[in-house]
């Protein structure tokens, strides 16, 4: 097996770890800490820290906030692995043809 397909398949399960899981996690973190400090503007205490809680909800409904970086890192990437298939493809059709 050519090592570069080894290389798509790395990339791919990055690409589903990042947007499938990861992503869920900051969302909620980002939600819970957004509530923290919007309630810290109005009273000297906050009444309950709701963090794991929001980003549990996160991960569970899979809201994903839309990232035009995250989509542009991997399509250079799907970009460039693509072409180090085919330029692959091409040397081992041209090595067992001739």
């Amino acid at each position: 097996m050519d090592p570069l397909n080894n290389y798509s398949v790395f990339w791919v399960a990055i690409w589903l770890l990042d947007l499938g899981y990861y992503n869920r996690l900051l969302a909620g973190a980002v939600d819970a800490l957004l509530a923290i400090e919007s309630e810290s503007h109005s009273s000297k205490f906050v009444d309950g820290i709701e963090l794991s809680t929001k980003i549990e909800a996160s991960v569970i409904r899979g809201g994903t906030r839309n990232n035009g970086y995250r989509v542009a890192f991997y399509v250079l990437v799907f970009c460039a692995l693509l072409a180090g298939i085919v330029v692959s493809a091409y040397n081992l059709y041209r090595t067992h043809s001739g």
